[in-house]
C-alpha cells in the first residue's frame, strides 16, 4: 500500500487523491483490526460456556428429583393422617 502512496505522489497525482488512498488504506487496517477484537470477545461455544450449560442441566434435574421426593413424602404423611383417623 505504501509503494501506491508513494507512486502517486511520484506521479504527481492530486493531493486528495493520495489522502484518499491513505484513509481507505487506514479504514481496512481498522475494520480488520476491530473484527478481531470481537472475535476474540466472543469466542462462541468456550468450555466455560459448556460448563456452564451442563451445571444448568444439572441444578434443573436435582431440583425436579427434589420436588418429586417432597411430593411423595407429603402424599405419605397424608396416608399416614388418614389411616390414624
Amino acid at each position: 500500500m505504501s509503494g501506491l502512496v508513494l507512486d502517486l505522489v511520484a506521479s504527481d497525482a492530486p493531493q486528495w487523491v493520495v489522502a484518499f488512498v491513505i484513509v481507505l488504506a487506514a479504514l481496512v487496517l481498522l475494520t480488520g483490526a476491530a473484527a478481531k477484537l470481537i472475535r476474540a470477545a466472543h469466542p462462541g461455544k468456550s468450555a466455560d460456556a459448556v460448563k456452564m450449560q451442563k451445571n444448568r442441566i444439572e441444578h434443573r434435574q436435582w431440583k425436579a428429583n427434589r420436588r418429586d421426593r417432597r411430593r411423595l413424602e407429603r402424599a405419605a404423611r397424608r396416608t399416614e393422617r388418614r389411616a390414624e383417623r
